[in-house]
Order: structure tokens, then C-alpha cells, then sequence
């Protein structure tokens, strides 16, 4: 019964560290996907898709410049419905109560609205329920002081709430994310001044 056990216990150890593993190499990739998306013809495409994949996500958004009354904000999107997020660009982003978060804080949308709440607001019945969207996780950066960007992650209704570990994968990648915005940056300065000076 001792060796069994035994057996038992090192056979657990032998999954954990399996699991463990292929966690590793899954994050890896997605790390690997952050750094390749400032060379993608459309950026970011491939991190979002995985990031989408990776947490069971029905969209996943990168916003490289919020929209305002000024201008169209610059939205990097996998999955969810086009006629939603040009509405939401377009005017209901004012509605959007998921704004203002410190940057590299994590939260869900349900920290900031009640579920009742959320249910009758205009910004769920015009541009999410249509897509099917619920509950959103997100993260915002400031990126060299004056470029601010966001990453949201949205379930379905139904969905598993978000743990405590999707928010520490959240905020596990946004240094590496903000450190390819800025690559990103600077290799668009660096291609519009050699246009200027070709």
C-alpha cells in the first residue's frame, strides 16, 4: 500500500509538472505572438486570436487610441460583430463605464456596473447583446506618458466569470504588450521619416 502510494503521489507530481509545462509553453507563445504583431500586415491579429483561444473569449480587443469627440478610435479586434464596434466607436463610447483604470489594473466589467445595471444600459442592448457579449476583462496602459491603449477580453453570457487567474494572465502580458506598442511606435516613425526624406 506504501509503494502504491507512493506511485500515486509521484504519478500527481508528474501531471502538475506536465500541465505546468504546457502552460509554459502556451505563454510563451502568446509572449512570442505580442513581440511578432508590430510586423503582421494587420497588427496584434495573431496575438488577439491566441489570447481569444487561450481564454475562451468571444472577442478580443486591442484599443491602440481611445475614441473621443475628436476623432475614430483605433481599434485591433478578433471575433465579435464589426456593426457593434463601429457603433461603439462612433457614439457609445461616451456610455462606457469600463474607462479610467490605472494602468496595468485589471478589472472586469462587473466591478464597475451591476449585472441589472449592465442589462439595461444602451451600451449592452445596441452594441453588445447583439454580438452575444457580456461581461469584458480589461487592462489600460500608458504607453511613453502620452499614448494610452487598452486590452479587453469579452465573454458571452454564460460564460465562466473571469478568475483570478485570467486577471493575472491579463496582467502577466501588459509590460510585454506595452513594450511592442512602443516598438510599434517607433518603427512607424521611423518608416514615415524615411518616406519624407526618400
Amino acid at each position: 500500500l506504501a509503494t502504491t502510494d507512493r506511485l500515486n503521489s509521484y504519478l500527481n507530481y508528474l501531471i502538475r509538472r506536465m500541465q505546468s509545462m504546457q502552460l509554459d509553453q502556451e505563454f510563451s507563445k502568446l509572449i512570442g505572438t505580442i513581440y511578432q504583431g508590430p510586423m503582421e500586415d494587420t497588427p496584434w491579429q495573431g496575438f488577439l486570436a491566441l489570447l481569444r483561444e487561450i481564454m475562451a473569449a468571444a472577442n478580443t480587443t486591442l484599443v491602440l487610441r481611445p475614441p473621443s469627440g475628436q476623432h475614430k478610435g483605433v481599434m485591433l479586434t478578433d471575433g465579435g460583430s464589426l456593426e457593434g464596434i463601429a457603433t461603439y466607436n462612433e457614439r457609445l463610447f461616451v456610455l462606457d463605464p469600463f474607462v479610467g483604470l490605472q494602468p496595468g489594473e485589471v478589472k472586469s466589467l462587473l466591478d464597475f456596473i451591476s449585472e441589472e445595471d449592465l442589462l439595461g444600459s444602451e451600451l449592452y442592448q445596441v452594441c453588445m447583446a447583439p454580438a452575444g457579449l457580456f461581461d469584458s476583462l480589461g487592462a489600460d496602459m500608458t504607453i511613453d506618458g502620452d499614448m494610452e491603449a487598452r486590452l479587453r477580453v469579452a465573454r458571452v453570457k454564460g460564460a465562466q466569470p473571469f478568475t483570478e487567474s485570467d486577471r493575472q494572465l491579463v496582467a502577466s502580458i501588459i509590460p510585454h504588450l506595452e513594450r511592442a506598442i512602443v516598438i510599434h511606435s517607433r518603427l512607424n516613425k521611423i518608416e514615415s521619416e524615411r518616406a519624407l526624406y526618400a
